[in-house]
């Protein structure tokens, strides 16, 4: 698996198509005032090497972090690219979490810089406090040009030469914090080689190369877009698009007005584009092929190819692998409504619970054979432990349930691991629990997600309240948005005199789904 990297690292690719070809576009991004800026990959490769010069001005070493709380802008991905230069790891936030969730990533990441928003900086100060490592919280400005901003005119106040401090491949590059079923996030830690093992991957298996131009409405912040769009498009040399959030109303009409060719999704938003344009035309476009994740039903496919007639290819994939291991065939016959079949780079099977291959038909736990650090993380930051339990003999542990048919192909079954998927997000119920259970009136909490037919997963809670009035559900649901970003807040919230438990005490989640489904099919 390590012959797709090679010696190779992330500031290779900027430096290549720097010298080869200079004053091909590289970048438009679109900000939510209507700005674009563009770059050639010249000017990239320039300001891009400024950055990296300004993040050791800042006293930053190599091995440091710096938190990116930012939206889709140039100027995250100026940073990133700079980070990746410098021998720096990014670490990027969602930039509608929590003084409290900003709080435990700066803390636990150790580090050295927030860069954050004119807008959000307050916030990203408050988070700050206490975190003895933070040497300095800097701005960036979210409508106005990158030179423009006090970010910008520092950064390009720097020298243009490059450093002498050069990346390895298993040098991290970028840190992810992804939810789980421990409550807190974890630092998955994702190294230069297996950024770049995962672009090769997704290149070869879509034919994605220098002619595509990839439209990138996704958040940056999430893998997805990173490991999906982001780097491979770098590591081929396609054009990009980065608008700064995705918007079913504006979706197709940028596609058209910027010529895009490429674009990758989650099915989330592909329902939101079939219900936007349901009595709407759509405009004509370049898009030959939108890659996304997470399952459409037969009808919704079927309507998205009598209305867009633009190919899907499903994938799956995990912010562990950052890369595609199963992915929808580009050629030839292929089944739309599975997860595809393993792609070149990975071994994929279907295991029970002692890690014997099942036999066709069966259910088990998707596993991948990986090489940590070259084609899957190398680990959790400051977490053996999960490491270990994730990553064991060669093969990564998934969490996720399938199942392989006759014909080879996987399809996705659900998820061992209680989390709760809404809208391309991953949810820890325990997370919600944990601040419910804060409330001064409530003395238990259970959260868990039902099936919702446009965001994927509904997240519905359940409380047992200490003095039980109707009355007391009333401030729950502002308990949440002052304490949880806005994707985590349940829709739903009902008080239990007890919930239902295993011998053991453990609450049985699966039963207080069931009950809610059943109760509102008998509305």
């Amino acid at each position: 698996m390590r012959n797709l990297t090679g010696q190779r690292t992330i500031p290779i690719f900027l430096d290549f198509h720097a010298s080869s070809r200079p004053d091909a576009l590289a970048i438009l991004a679109e900000n939510s005032a209507g700005l674009v800026q563009s770059l050639t990959w010249s000017q990239l490769h320039a300001w891009a090497q400024q950055t990296a010069n300004w993040l050791l001005s800042q006293g930053l070493h190599k091995g440091d972090s710096v938190v990116l709380h930012l939206p889709n802008s140039l100027d995250f991905y100026l940073l990133w690219l700079g980070a990746c230069m410098a021998g720096v790891v990014s670490v990027p936030v969602d930039p509608r979490a929590t003084v409290a969730e900003l709080n435990y990533i700066i803390g636990h990441s150790d580090a050295r810089l927030v860069i954050t928003l004119d807008s959000t900086e307050s916030a990203a100060r408050s988070a700050s406090q206490g975190c003895e490592k933070v040497l300095r919280v800097v701005t960036a400005s979210a409508r106005g040009a990158f030179p423009d901003a006090e970010l910008g005119s520092e950064v390009l106040a720097q020298p243009g030469l490059p450093s002498a401090l050069k990346p390895s491949p298993l040098d991290v590059a970028g840190m992810l914090y992804t939810s789980g079923t421990t409550g807190k996030p974890k630092g998955v830690m994702l190294t230069h080689a297996v950024y770049l093992h995962g672009a090769e991957v997704f290149a070869r298996a879509t034919g994605l190369n220098q002619s595509h131009r990839h439209l990138i409405p996704l958040p940056l912040h999430h893998a997805a877009a990173q490991c999906h769009a982001m780097v491979p498009s770098l590591v081929v040399g396609a054009s990009m698009v980065i608008l700064e959030r995705f918007r079913p109303s504006q979706f197709m009409e940028r596609a058209a007005h910027y010529q895009a060719t490429r674009a990758a999704l989650f099915a989330a938003p592909l329902r939101m584009l079939l219900a936007h344009h349901a009595h709407t035309p759509v405009p004509a476009n370049l898009l030959q092929c939108i890659t996304f994740a997470q399952n459409l039903t037969g009808e919704e496919m079927a309507a998205w190819q009598a209305k867009f007639a633009i190919p899907l290819l499903q994938v799956w994939g995990m912010t562990e692998t950052a890369s595609l291991p199963l992915m929808t065939p580009l050629h030839g016959p292929r089944n739309p409504m599975c997860m595809g079949l393993p792609v070149a780079g990975y071994e994929v099977r279907i295991v029970d619970g002692k890690g014997n291959e099942v036999v066709p038909g069966e259910s088990g736990e998707i596993v991948v054979r990986v090489d940590p650090g070259w084609s899957a993380t190398s680990g959790y930051y400051k977490n053996p432990e999960a490491t270990a339990a994730l990553i064991h003999d060669g093969w990564l542990w998934s969490g996720d349930r399938a199942m392989q048919d006759e014909n080879g192909e996987f399809h996705f079954l659900g998820r061992f691991k209680e989390m709760i998927k809404r809208s391309g997000e991953n949810i820890s119920p325990l997370e919600i629990e944990e601040t419910l259970k804060l409330h001064p009136d409530v003395q238990d909490a259970a959260v868990v997600g039902v099936p919702d037919p446009v965001r994927d997963e509904r997240v519905i809670a359940f409380v047992i309240l200490r003095s039980p009035q109707p009355s007391s559900l009333d401030g729950l649901r502002q308990w949440c948005r002052d304490k949880l970003s806005a994707f985590k807040v349940p829709e739903e919230f009902y008080a239990c005199p007890e919930f239902p438990r295993t011998s053991v005490g453990k609450v049985q989640r699966h039963h207080l789904r069931s009950t809610y489904l059943e109760g509102r099919r008998a509305l």
